[in-house]
């Protein structure tokens, strides 16, 4: 009995190792990615009372991108952005704008092997670095109308196609938490960018 149960033991461990190897192999043999991105962002608020209307704003998401294979399909992709988000206000005819950097910590399937068409979902947090409100050319900042932009949490959900050096994707942000302190509305933004591996 004990030589049997040393056996099966030591049949499950070298079963595990030949596992473990094959998965770290499958890993090993994609290449770490690192890039860049860039685009545009098509923003807006959600959530806000049903009184207020809004329009989507148009600005700039750019960054850096590495993406570390953990399968033989799965890359996890860090990223960090500079992304312009905000909305404008129909009723009184301003803009908010808010600037964020933004870490997204994404979860990456590769639907094909050498490149092609992936998806991909994970969270983010956005850091404000700048908010202003303008009407025409005239621009105040948040800070003079007594408003402060929050730190943001978020989840980003996208697909894209990569073949060689050029990509692009398209990703859906939205925000779990308000955008503005002590007021309802979350950011929810639509941003098509484009991807250049520079590896």
């Amino acid at each position: 009995m004990r030589t049997w149960f040393r056996r099966s033991l030591a049949v499950t461990g070298l079963a595990f190792t030949v596992l473990a190897a094959t998965a770290t192999s499958a890993a090993a043999q994609q290449q770490t990615e690192a890039g860049f991105l860039g685009g545009a962002s098509f923003s807006t608020l959600t959530g806000l009372d049903d009184s207020v209307s809004v329009r989507s704003s148009t600005g700039l998401g750019l960054g850096f991108y590495v993406a570390v294979p953990v399968a033989k399909s799965v890359k996890v992709e860090p990223e960090i952005l500079y992304v312009n988000k905000g909305a404008g206000f129909e009723d009184d005819g301003f803009t908010l704008n808010l600037n964020y950097i933004e870490i997204p910590v994404l979860l990456r399937y590769q639907f094909t092997e050498n490149g092609g068409p992936f998806a991909y979902v994970g969270p983010y947090i956005g850091f404000n670095v700048t908010c202003n409100t303008s009407v025409d050319t005239v621009s105040v900042t948040c800070k003079d109308q007594s408003v402060e932009a929050n730190t943001t949490f978020g989840g980003t959900i996208g697909v894209g196609f990569q073949r060689g050096a050029w990509g692009f994707d398209a990703r859906y942000d939205f925000g779990f938490s308000n955008a503005i302190k002590d007021e309802n509305g979350k950011n929810s933004a639509l941003m098509i960018l484009l991807r250049l591996a520079v590896n």
